[in-house]
């Protein structure tokens, strides 16, 4: 015989062998036991061989039967297991995602290594951007402002506190600070994209304007370069809190007052037109990290 049976026979005398039951065979597969029994006639009647001794109301297997059964119990085992392999495989999903240099490298991939872990069946592509991006090649972006952005949404990603930070180096060079007026005379570095941070925690520190002009200030033209520039120990940058927390858990930077400020609203945020489709795994992602 070539062709494989019924896939509708084999599965009746599967249920019914391993139920030894016609009754409880026909309530499983949701059929009449009636059903079970011309099914398994049938495949009787295909093979050439009886499979079960009928007796009244009970049915035990022939010696043939028993090995089918065996045979049939083995190959539905690994059915099953292939089925649940399977359905346990997801499509891989593209996310593409702009963020600034700085964000990206001081607090976006810090966190995704986890994040890919649980989520293998997502790629995510991170891209840099700096301003206004073309929505067309992004799904969503990490951007730099108020929150507040025509025709898109924003979800607030980390707050904008900001206090200085130094080298272990530095500090023992240079310090201790044990107040703001011990900053003079010291080389301060700054963002040129956030000229007024370093002024702006002066000023609410108490600190008077001789003071603030008795230091020595160097610009970059990003935060991720004032923060590498300050591990090397050039002078003490104004960090923006929630952008240092691994450089401070490894001991690269420490913060030498107990002080910060908050500057509002003015931070990083995920941006995404309003207009789109839901998007699945962007979902997953923010939830992920903004739980």
């Amino acid at each position: 015989m070539d062709k494989l049976p019924p896939l509708n026979a084999i599965r009746a005398f599967e249920a019914a062998a391993r139920l030894e039951s016609i009754s409880r065979a026909a309530a499983e597969l949701h059929v009449t036991p009636g059903a079970i029994s011309r099914q398994v006639r049938g495949l009787e009647a295909l093979l050439g061989v009886p499979l079960f001794e009928r007796g009244h109301r009970s049915i035990a297997l022939t010696d043939a039967g028993r090995l089918y059964a065996t045979e049939l119990t083995h190959l539905f085992g690994q059915l099953r297991e292939a089925t649940q392999n399977i359905s346990t495989i997801r499509p891989q999903q593209t996310l593409r995602l702009g963020s600034p240099p700085t964000f990206a490298a001081r607090w976006l991939i810090p966190r995704m290594q986890p994040f890919h872990a649980a989520e293998p069946d997502i790629e995510v592509q991170i891209r840099s951007v700096t301003h206004q991006p073309d929505w067309r090649d992004l799904d969503a972006a990490i951007l730099f402002g108020d929150g507040q952005w025509p025709g898109c949404s924003a979800t607030r990603m980390v707050s904008n506190r900001i206090t200085p930070v130094c080298s272990p180096a530095y500090l023992a060079t240079h310090g201790p600070f044990d107040s703001v007026e011990s900053l003079a005379g010291k080389t301060l570095l700054y963002s040129l994209t956030r000229p007024e941070d370093w002024s702006a925690w002066l000023a609410a520190s108490g600190v008077d304007a001789p003071l603030a002009l008795q230091t020595r200030r160097l610009g970059y033209e990003s935060s991720m370069l004032a923060y590498q520039a300050c591990r090397h120990g050039v002078g003490l940058a104004m960090a923006q809190s929630d952008l240092i927390t691994h450089d401070r858990e490894e001991g690269c930077l420490v913060a030498p007052f107990d002080t910060d400020l908050d500057m509002g609203r003015l931070t990083y945020y995920l941006v995404r037109p309003r207009n789109t489709r839901p998007n699945e795994p962007l979902s997953r992602l923010v939830n992920w990290l903004i739980p």
